[in-house]
């Protein structure tokens, strides 16, 4: 039910602001220790994980006292939530902590694969754990399954990285240090979701809990789709904090970043982005009616997110260069903007999915400010900012429009909310054909628009050995199935 998603995500909203209290120390941590390893500063990399680790440890007890002070005098979650729920949301804090502190510790080791290999196992086995409880348990059975999410990640990061062993240790001087720089990176890593946690209150002030579930579902289940993509951004971002020189505005490794890496990253982000959109209407037709409203919501956040996401490397630039105050100042005002639209929209009484359009418009002008300092001061020159802007603008455009002629058109016919043998596969034959053409589309787009980048024949190059690679493997297997 859209009410119980809803109360979920408000759930959700608690545990983050309780990571919140960790004022950027973790990503800290995640910028200084390559650069202390740089330096060849090795006792400094011990040092800065083992402050980590106590400041995290200290700021967690103290949100865990304070919720349940507020659970047990206040009346501010009604009957809404039991004490076994409670206790769940506890476990769900300790575990998140311990694993928002070990993903930046791996991060700045350098531990990719390892990071790559716990999404994989995460993401296989807890939606359908999260399904099952949720049919068995409804909101509990939800509050279980973000447990076991949690339970499942700190189980694989302590069964394939066992390096470090963790020390109580207090240096005002260096926390100070590691602050500075931390807290304007944790408000440029988590400037999505300031504007979405935000929102959702808003929404949940203005409206009712319904109204939170339908919007969630439509941009929430968008946004976690970097979950995908971040290990590119975390690969190239050590990389960066490794580089010689890395703080001279200068240095031709940018203007080799903002070229076919770029082109890439942005690429595969977008490909996300346009493949969960159209399952995802494909899903609400089919067994999700209740969540129809947030069909718009998706198509019209999609425009947002897809030139959103195009600027992961100009972050990763302005924190190397040492501008994460004009970084900051960028996110603060296209956040600021954004929720002033959503309050006055809301205000009003528009539909839900206007506030998709407030949302999208705080990316966007998220976005503008980063490209308009990033890029002119990579090339120079505010021609090449116009035409990188436009391209990504088009794209945006011509994917977004394209889900919406998605989510009304049906090239295979089904029924809607019929859960029968011939509907379902008429609904997936669907859905392929709505794939290709989004795939295809995207990639003569991407090939003309970025020509002198040799998308084209870069992508097929990769391709290709993906493809080799495959078949290199079947043959290995059918060799040692004969012997």
């Amino acid at each position: 039910m859209p009410s119980g998603f809803g109360l979920l995500q408000l759930i959700k909203v608690i545990v983050s602001y309780v990571g919140y209290t960790g004022i950027g120390i973790s990503q800290g941590m995640n910028r200084n220790v390559p650069r202390a390893y740089a330096n060849k500063e090795f006792d400094k990399v011990k040092k800065i994980k083992d402050l980590t680790f106590t400041w995290l440890a200290a700021v967690t007890l103290i949100a865990i006292l304070s919720l349940w002070v507020i659970f047990i005098f206040s009346d501010i979650f009604g009957n809404r939530l039991s004490v076994f729920d409670l206790v769940l949301i506890t476990l769900i804090i300790i575990l998140g902590r311990i694993n928002a502190f070990v993903k930046p510790l791996l991060k700045a080791e350098g531990q990719f694969i390892v990071i790559g290999k716990t999404t994989v196992i995460n993401n296989t086995i807890s939606p359908i754990l999260g399904i099952i409880l949720v049919i068995l348990f409804n909101l509990t059975g939800a509050i279980i399954a973000l447990t076991f999410s949690q339970l499942i990640t700190f189980i694989s990061y302590t069964y394939f990285y066992r390096r470090y062993i963790p020390k109580i240790y207090i240096n005002w001087a260096l926390l100070k240090e590691q602050m500075s720089s931390g807290l304007l990176i944790f408000i440029g890593m988590f400037s999505t979701s300031l504007i979405i946690n935000f929102t959702l209150i808003l929404i949940g002030y203005f409206h009712n809990i319904e109204e939170v579930g339908i919007f969630s579902f439509g941009l929430i289940s968008l946004i976690y789709i970097q979950r995908y993509s971040g290990p590119i951004g975390m690969y190239f971002y050590r990389d960066i904090m490794m580089l010689k020189d890395g703080d001279n505005k200068n240095n031709d490794y940018y203007k080799k970043l903002l070229k076919l890496p770029y082109v890439f990253s942005f690429f595969f982000n977008t490909f996300l982005l346009g493949l969960f959109s159209i399952t995802y209407f494909t899903i609400i037709n089919l067994v999700l009616d209740k969540y129809f409203n947030s069909i718009p919501v998706i198509y019209i956040s999609l425009f947002g997110l897809i030139i959103y996401n195009s600027r992961i490397f100009l972050f990763h630039f302005l924190d190397a260069t040492n501008q994460l105050a004009r970084r900051t100042a960028i996110i603060v005002i296209g956040s600021s903007i954004s929720l002033l639209l959503t309050t006055v929209l809301l205000n009003l009484k528009y539909p839900i999915y206007y506030v998709a359009y407030s949302c999208s418009a705080g990316f966007i002008l998220i976005t503008l400010g980063v490209y308009f300092i990033s890029v002119k001061q990579i090339f120079k020159t505010y021609k090449i900012v116009f035409v990188m802007l436009l391209k990504v603008i088009v794209i945006a455009l011509i994917n977004s429009v394209l889900a919406y002629f998605f989510s009304e058109v049906f090239f295979i016919k089904y029924v809607l909310n019929i859960l029968s043998f011939s509907n379902i596969a008429y609904s997936i034959i669907d859905l392929l054909i709505k794939l290709s053409i989004f795939i295809l589309l995207n990639y003569f787009l991407f090939s003309l628009f970025y020509i002198q980048e040799k998308f084209m024949s870069e992508f097929n190059k990769n391709a290709l050995k993906i493809v080799f690679k495959i078949k290199s493997k079947f043959r290995i297997q059918k060799q040692l199935k004969l012997f």
